[in-house]
C-alpha cells in the first residue's frame, strides 16, 4: 500500500488515497473495534494523506497495516497462484503485482497473465474467464482438466495502444534471454548506448514544472520486455528543499509522432513505462532491491542544495516492441507528465532549479536478444 500508492518512492498520493483510505480501508482493517478505529483514525488524520510518507507516525502506521509484503513473508506461501500482471495499471496495481511475482520464487505452482489493455476489459474477457475457471476447477474442485500443462508465463507484447505485436508463452519473467543495456543521456538531448562518450556536463530544468527529454532511435527491430530503471546523478539548486523526480519512457513512430498506450483508470495516452522518486527517500533497501529493480528503504536521507546525489529509480514492468527507425524518449520532470486521475502525486519541496548530470546517469533497458 505504501510502496505502490500512498507513498511510492517517498512521493505521497493526494488524490485516490485520501477518500479510499477513510471510506474503505479504515473500516476494513479495524472492523467493529471502535477504540482501535479511533486510534488509527487520529494517527492518520494527524499525518494526513498529503504527507503520510514523511510524517513521524508513518513507519508505525504502515507497520501495523501492511501484512505479507516482505520477501521473507512470501517464502511461507504454498497456495497456487494465478496472478494478473497488468502492464497498463501504472500508478496502482502494476508495481504491487510485479513485486508479488518477484517475491514468490519459491512457489512452484504460479502463473502470471500479462496484458496492456484496459484492466477491466481484460478481466472480463472470454480468455481470462476460461483461464480462471480452469484454474479454480483444478485446485478447488480437483478436476483433472490439464491445467498443470498450462505454460508458465502468458506474455503480451504491444507496439501501440491497439496493436498487439505478439502473444506468446515463456518459461520465466523476467525473460532468461534479457540483456540489460544502458543508454546514457547527453547534453545534446540524445541517448547513447554503451557509455556517455565523455559527456560530463549537466542539463538544468525548473523545479516548478520543468522537464528534460532524451531520445534514442533503434537501428534494428527490438523488443523491450521486463523492468526498466533509471539512474540519475541529480542536484537541487536555488533553494529547492527537496527534489521530486518524475520519469517517463515514451515511444515515437518513424515520423517522430508519439505512440500512446493504455494506462490506469481508462487512460488512452499513457507511455511505455514510468517511475517516480523523492530525493530525500533515495536510500535503497538491499534486501528488496535487485540489479534491475531497486526498492527504497523509506529511511530519510537529507541532502543540501548543490550536493550531487545518485537516484536509482525503478520503472513499471512493461513489454513494448520498437521497429527499426522508431524511437524511445526518456523524460525527466519535476511534475507528472501524464495525468492518471484520480492519482495525484505530491511535488512538495520542489522549487528553484534541478540539474541532471551526464556521465553517471543512464536508462537501463531490458532488451530481448534471442531471435524469435
Amino acid at each position: 500500500m505504501r510502496r505502490d500508492l500512498m507513498g511510492t518512492n517517498g512521493i505521497d498520493d493526494l488524490g485516490f488515497g485520501a477518500f479510499w483510505w477513510n471510506t474503505e480501508v479504515l473500516p476494513a482493517i479495524t472492523g467493529l473495534d471502535m477504540k482501535k478505529k479511533d486510534e488509527l483514525f487520529r494517527k492518520t488524520m494527524r499525518a494526513r494523506p498529503a504527507d503520510w510518507t514523511s510524517h513521524e507516525d508513518a513507519d508505525e502506521i504502515f507497520a501495523n497495516i501492511n501484512v505479507g509484503l516482505g520477501p521473507k513473508d512470501f517464502e511461507k506461501m504454498s497456495t497456487p497462484m494465478l496472478l494478473c500482471l497488468s502492464f497498463s495499471d501504472h500508478g496502482m496495481h502494476t508495481q504491487g503485482s510485479s513485486r508479488c511475482w518477484r517475491n514468490s520464487t519459491n512457489l512452484k505452482e504460479r502463473w502470471p497473465y500479462t496484458h496492456r489493455t484496459r484492466k477491466w476489459d481484460s478481466y472480463y474477457s472470454d480468455e481470462v474467464h476460461e483461464m480462471t475457471l480452469k484454474f479454480m476447477d483444478h485446485y478447488l474442485k480437483g478436476k483433472d482438466n490439464g491445467w498443470e500443462k498450462t505454460p508458465p508465463v502468458r506474455l503480451e507484447v504491444r507496439s501501440a495502444k491497439d496493436v498487439i505485436h505478439e502473444v506468446r508463452y515463456e518459461q520465466a519473467f523476467p525473460l532468461p534471454d534479457t540483456q540489460y543495456i544502458k543508454l546514457f543521456p547527453t547534453t545534446a538531448g540524445m541517448l547513447k548506448e554503451g557509455s556517455s562518450g565523455g559527456d560530463t556536463g549537466g542539463k538544468t530544468y525548473s523545479g516548478s514544472g520543468g522537464s528534460l527529454r532524451f531520445t534514442y532511435t533503434f537501428a534494428e527491430p527490438t523488443e523491450t520486455t521486463g523492468y526498466f530503471k533509471t539512474v540519475l546523478e541529480a542536484e537541487a539548486r536555488d533553494g529547492s528543499p527537496d527534489m521530486c523526480v518524475f520519469v517517463n519512457v515514451f515511444k515515437l513512430d518513424k515520423k517522430g509522432e508519439n505512440v500512446p498506450f493504455y494506462g490506469s483508470v481508462g487512460s488512452r495516452i499513457d507511455g511505455v513505462t514510468r517511475g517516480i522518486m523523492r530525493a530525500s527517500f533515495r536510500a535503497l533497501d538491499p534486501e528488496r532491491s535487485t540489479e534491475y529493480n531497486p526498492e527504497i528503504s523509506f529511511k530519510k536521507q537529507p541532502f543540501k542544495c548543490g550536493e550531487k546525489m545518485l537516484l536509482e529509480i525503478d520503472l513499471c514492468a512493461t513489454s513494448c516492441f520498437f521497429d527499426q527507425g522508431e524511437s524511445l524518449v526518456l523524460s525527466v520532470a519535476s511534475k507528472e507528465v501524464i495525468s492518471s486521475q484520480p492519482y495525484v502525486k505530491s511535488t512538495h519541496g520542489n522549487c528553484g532549479s534541478h540539474v541532471i548530470h551526464m556521465g553517471k546517469s543512464y536508462l537501463q533497458v531490458p532488451k530481448i536478444v534471442k531471435k524469435r
